[in-house]
């Protein structure tokens, strides 16, 4: 998101004769500050922190009107620390803040809802890949351009109407012009409108999950670089013609993914756009958040390996192997027999355990036996790689032996986990990352099967991105 500074009074929604002089401060990756030159005493809420045994104080919301006039709310606030101006006998109080809406006054948390939220994530024009700018060019005799021609039509809206809300992705135009230079910049937004105002917190889980949408497709980080909101109670009355005016709240926060590579994108390098499933775009939404419950830990794992690019190798291994073993169990559960039919066959099991064994050993085997009846990892991943097969992709066999790369992957997950005997291959850079990247891209093909493309579409959308040809493809008649 774009930084944000501003000085102005600020106050508490149960005091607001008491305001005081402060500045706020807001980095995208460090996230917002408040510095007040006093204290907010009574106003102030105690709450104890478990870990430490301290108090800390902190408030759900402070208002504020900054020097341009404006209003502005903080959500979300914790003291941090104060400090003395000796010599002007001031206390600066900080505090660190959450959330920043700056244009209008939520008097308490509950009334922090909107109507409609709109978002420009990071990438977000080069994977939807429409710009309504045309540039035409006349030339000299010499090849010289002697008239530049620019034209922008808005390209027509994307809607899409989903189980609980209604998703349009639109543009926006900005130009910037002197005599010397001229600058024209179409900025790509999507748009969730529900029928009633809703809190912020249900905004916030749908863009997330639009974030970890967009990063699959990306095969890179992204974030928002902008928020704005309506909310039905902020609106201007037209003067000159009956209707109502919904000024947009800008929004600031830090958000997941901030730290992360801004770089360029080679869009050579990305998994879809939005132009390879266009077609199939609405369907695809709807299956990515109907199935976001099942999937919710896939999702975290996954993803937990491209919001930070410092994880350890090994980390992102385990990462990847558990979110693997999770897409199995929540899609296909995977039970030798019913947990019913199981339930006999452990209790007679646990009658069959020796009385005179270690009572931590008995506890051992109890909690070994208690879930024998799921699939093990091994059997899991063969299963995933038979489900892949069904669908025209195959293991490369010049680059990996299917039943070896199943028992290496169990082998060093078991390494990593129970933190037994360190293989050589688990101390390989190269080999370690070579399992990495493989796992990913049998994640992704999962993933791009449950959105619901059809085969051959997942197969060249895999087939595009297998730069190190790990697959091979072929579609069964």
């Amino acid at each position: 998101m774009e930084s944000y500074e501003c000085s102005g009074y600020w106050w508490m929604p149960n005091s607001p004769n008491n305001k005081v002089f402060g500045t706020l401060k807001f980095l995208p990756t460090e996230g917002a500050v408040l510095e007040l030159m006093c204290f907010f005493n009574k106003n102030i809420s105690f709450e104890k922190n478990e870990l430490s045994g301290r108090y800390i104080k902190s408030t759900e919301i402070i208002l504020g009107l900054n020097s341009e006039g404006k209003d502005i709310t903080l959500h979300n606030c914790t003291f941090i620390g104060r400090h003395m101006l000796l010599e002007k006998d001031i206390n600066i109080l900080t505090f660190r803040v959450s959330f920043i809406f700056v244009g209008f006054h939520f008097e308490k948390k509950e009334d922090i809802e909107f109507k409609s939220v709109s978002v420009n994530y990071h990438h977000l024009n080069e994977w939807i890949g429409i710009s309504g700018i045309k540039q035409e060019t006349k030339l000299s005799s010499e090849g010289r351009p002697i008239e530049l021609n620019y034209n922008y039509n808005p390209p027509d809206k994307i809607k899409v109407n989903l189980k609980d809300f209604c998703l349009e992705m639109g543009w926006d135009l900005n130009s910037n012009f002197d005599p010397y230079e001229l600058k024209v910049r179409q900025t790509s937004f999507v748009k969730i409108e529900l029928q009633n105002s809703t809190s912020f917190d249900y905004f916030l889980n749908i863009f997330y999950n639009i974030q970890n949408l967009l990063s699959l497709g990306l095969r890179k980080v992204t974030f928002p670089l902008i928020m704005e909101g309506k909310n039905e109670k902020f609106y201007y009355n037209l003067v000159l013609k009956e209707g109502k005016v919904y000024p947009n709240i800008k929004i600031f926060f830090s958000a997941l993914g901030e730290n992360e590579d801004k770089n360029s994108i080679d869009l050579n390098q990305i998994l879809f756009s939005y132009g390879d499933i266009d077609v199939y775009f609405e369907n695809c939404l709807n299956n990515w958040f109907n199935k976001k419950e099942d999937l919710e830990p896939v999702y975290r794992l996954y993803f937990a390996t491209m919001y930070n690019s410092s994880m350890f190798l090994q980390n992102k291994f385990l990462n990847l192997i558990q979110a693997l073993e999770s897409y199995h169990r929540r899609i296909y559960e995977g039970k030798y027999c019913t947990d019913e039919k199981y339930k006999e066959i452990y209790v007679k099991m646990l009658e069959s355990i020796a009385d005179n064994i270690d009572s931590d050993f008995r506890e051992k085997l109890e909690g070994y036996l208690r879930y024998a009846h799921e699939y093990s990892l091994i059997k899991r991943l063969k299963l995933i790689i038979r489900i892949l097969q069904e669908n025209g992709i195959y293991i490369n066999p010049s680059y990996y032996k299917k039943d070896l790369l199943i028992s290496d992957l169990s082998e060093i997950r078991n390494e990593l986990t129970h933190h037994d005997k360190i293989s050589e291959k688990s101390k390989d850079f190269v080999k370690m990352s070579e399992y990495v990247e493989i796992m990913q891209r049998i994640i992704e093909a999962c993933l791009l099967l449950e959105l619901g493309l059809p085969k051959e579409m997942v197969i060249d959308l895999v087939r595009k991105g297998d730069r190190r040809n790990f697959f091979n493809f072929k579609l069964s008649q």
